[in-house]
């Protein structure tokens, strides 16, 4: 049996082929011949490490419809790639957000980025950090420990190269 979903919502189904109990999955041969919404081209696959990376750890993105359109599983995947990593960072748009992170964590990821507009729900998720509570929302989850941590990045995203941009301003 070869379990596969459509479309963007069926985009983990086939990635993540070994967790729903599938030997293989489908891709097509060039990238403008696709016989179902959401296949794979053989190039794109093979850029997200299949099928070395099907069963190997995993980091995701979860978020409304933008996830779609985020550079970061394209540039991430490829940094794996360029590393020897069998990994895969997966964009997955969600309207549940904490059924979300539990499954994905019961798929084995090793944690989330989170953006909108489930930074609240993450924020609710698990043990928050010092930042976290500063901000009042998180954006990231990491599964390392036995209870999810949750913390906020965006602070010192802003406030490292602050000091940078600064230099030379007349503000």
């Amino acid at each position: 049996t070869i379990l596969i979903g459509m479309g963007l919502a069926g985009m983990l189904s086939r990635l993540r082929y070994t967790a729903f109990g599938s030997p293989w999955t489908y891709v097509s041969a060039e990238n403008d011949v696709r016989t179902a919404p959401g296949q794979l081209s053989l190039e794109e696959s093979l850029a997200y490490g299949l099928p070395e990376s099907a069963g190997a750890p995993f980091l995701a993105l979860v978020g409304g419809p933008s996830v779609a359109y985020s550079p970061g599983p394209r540039v991430y995947n490829s940094l794996f790639r360029a590393r020897g990593l069998p990994w895969q960072y997966l964009a997955i748009q969600t309207s549940a957000a904490p059924s979300t992170f539990d499954m994905l964590h019961g798929l084995g990821a090793l944690g989330l980025s989170v953006t909108m507009p489930h930074k609240n729900a993450a924020f609710g998720y698990g043990q928050r950090s010092s930042d976290a509570e500063r901000i009042g929302s998180a954006n990231t989850i990491s599964f390392a420990g036995s209870v999810p941590e949750v913390t906020n990045t965006d602070l010192w995203g802003v406030r490292a190269p602050l000091p940078l941009a600064m230099v030379g301003s007349k503000i």
